[in-house]
């Protein structure tokens, strides 16, 4: 065991020293710890045992107890039934004697029969020797349908809650032990389609959490979409005559050798040239009709560019209004100063009437 620490032999050795049945103490849990305990008691000790991890030579061993013992504990119908009975559910010859001594669902104590008696039973059923008040592995496999006592033999049936059903469920025909595992997997496959159907629940309430938070975003991004399609008015210059060929340097301010001014024919917007630009035009044989293509191409940038900037302007005062406007209250003082704050590219389209 050169590979196996101290602490890892000690672990194996003592999972190894307790009864294999003794499911609680092989997960170092109590009798009443819940399901995440148990799991997290389980993950922890596999890491611990496995072999791949712990080379002691029976850590193998002692790792399929601890997972036989998360097989029944971690199943809420394994569980119940363990419980009441402190023997593996999965056995078919388990006496109540032999594995579950630790719990007080191993034994049936001060049990005195049946009084008259059952098919099969002559005057009832008394205790034999050695049996110390509890059950022994007949009694269980009648109790439970771990086989059958002659033709005549009955068995509990145990619903959702762990605890019998009302009545006897008579096992004379064959194959009621393979009935009774077939209800149990579809027990068990009607309980994994709640669990799906609630994280799909779940999933489904975050998705609506997200919408709701980036609702105003998506709003926002909708009205810029929409503007860009429909647009309005001063949008139209898009569609005004593009100048052909390459666009010369020109301005708005005067200065930087942009000293030659020109007005735009539709709304008297002025904007500058160079003078090498001018005398380039004119050399050509279509001057005249290539500068107004030109003044109208500023002009039609111009007003874009207005329309666009005073989309910003108007998508900034919409989130801050929409910021100010809380689920329980309104921050008025808020709202009222974005409503009267300036949209400088906005009143410049209003100059133009262009909005």
């Amino acid at each position: 065991m050169a590979d196996c620490t101290p602490e890892q032999a000690k672990l194996v050795d003592e999972i190894l020293s307790i009864q294999r049945t003794d499911y609680y103490r092989v997960l170092k849990v109590d009798k009443s710890a819940s399901d995440v305990e148990i799991k997290k008691s389980y993950r922890k000790l596999a890491i611990k045992l496995h072999p791949d991890k712990n080379k002691h030579p029976k850590a193998s061993e002692a790792f399929k107890v601890i997972a036989k013992a998360f097989e029944v504990l971690g199943d809420e119908s394994k569980r119940k039934l363990y419980d009441m009975t402190g023997t593996d559910p999965d056995s078919r010859s388990a006496g109540a004697s032999g594995g579950g001594a630790g719990h007080p669902g191993a034994h049936f104590n001060n049990f005195q029969g049946f009084g008259g008696g059952f098919p099969g039973f002559q005057g009832g059923f008394q205790p034999g020797p050695g049996m110390g008040g509890g059950l022994n592995e007949d009694l269980l496999n009648m109790l439970f349908g771990m086989g059958g006592l002659g033709n005549n033999g009955f068995s509990f049936t145990f619903g959702g809650n762990g605890f019998p059903n009302n009545g006897f469920y008579y096992s004379n025909q064959p194959g009621m032990n393979a009935r009774r595992r077939a209800a149990q997997n579809a027990n068990a496959q009607r309980q994994g389609q709640g669990a799906r159907r609630g994280a799909a629940g779940r999933e489904q309430a975050q998705w609506t959490q997200y919408i709701v938070q980036f609702l105003p975003l998506l709003i926002i991004l909708f009205s810029i979409i929409i503007n860009s399609l429909t647009g309005d008015s001063s949008s139209n210059y898009n569609n005004a005559r593009q100048f052909h060929g390459r666009v010369p340097k020109y301005g708005f301010e005067k200065g930087a050798g942009l000293d030659v001014e020109r007005t735009t024919p539709n709304h008297n917007i002025n904007y500058y040239i160079s003078e090498k630009t001018l005398n380039n035009f004119q050399g050509r044989k279509n001057a005249d009709t290539e500068l107004a293509g030109l003044d109208k191409y500023v002009e039609g940038q111009y007003i874009n560019e207005l329309s666009q900037t005073c989309q910003r302007e108007k998508n900034y005062q919409r989130e801050l209004i929409e910021s100010a406007q809380g689920i329980f209250y309104n921050d008025w003082d808020k709202i009222e100063r974005a409503q009267k704050m300036t949209l400088p590219h906005c009143e410049r389209l209003r100059e133009l009437n262009l909005l």
